[in-house]
């Protein structure tokens, strides 16, 4: 459950910095395929593919620097190597690329993560079964 309400708390803080990208850095147009709207603010095309980079960008220094996201931090949990030691940068890279996919559906923010999660004994995402990292609750 903390696993849950923590990554709901990442979701609810990507959206919020969306939001606030776009009403900053958007234009007042008309929608287009690639894009991300706000009232009539509209961010397309590589402006889309900017936020993106910086949300994963984000999301790699947060979780090298405390080993874990601000929704794990809230909630208590922290991301581990399978062997207990601290994530390594190429694991938070590996868990970083894979958030796209854990994320998907878009429409109902990651649900395939949590699908995933709820059905593995260890409680692993995509990301983490490929990183071999797991989440635990924070021990110190």
């Amino acid at each position: 459950m903390r696993r849950l309400v923590a990554g709901l708390l990442d979701v609810i803080l990507v959206i919020v910095a969306g939001t606030m990208y776009t009403i900053t850095f958007g234009r007042e147009q008309p929608r287009r395929s690639v894009s991300m709207a706000v009232n009539r603010h509209v961010v397309n095309g590589a402006g889309v593919w900017l936020f993106i980079g910086l949300v994963l960008a984000h999301f790699l220094l947060v979780e090298l620097a405390f080993g874990a996201s601000f929704g794990k931090l809230l909630t208590g949990l922290r991301v581990r190597m399978l062997d207990g030691a601290k994530p390594t940068f190429r694991a938070v890279a590996i868990r970083t690329v894979m958030r796209p996919i854990d994320g998907l559906p878009y429409v109902i923010p990651n649900l395939l993560g949590f699908i995933v999660i709820a059905n593995n004994p260890a409680h692993q995402r995509i990301g983490d079964r490929i990183a071999h990292t797991i989440v635990v609750r924070d021990s110190t």
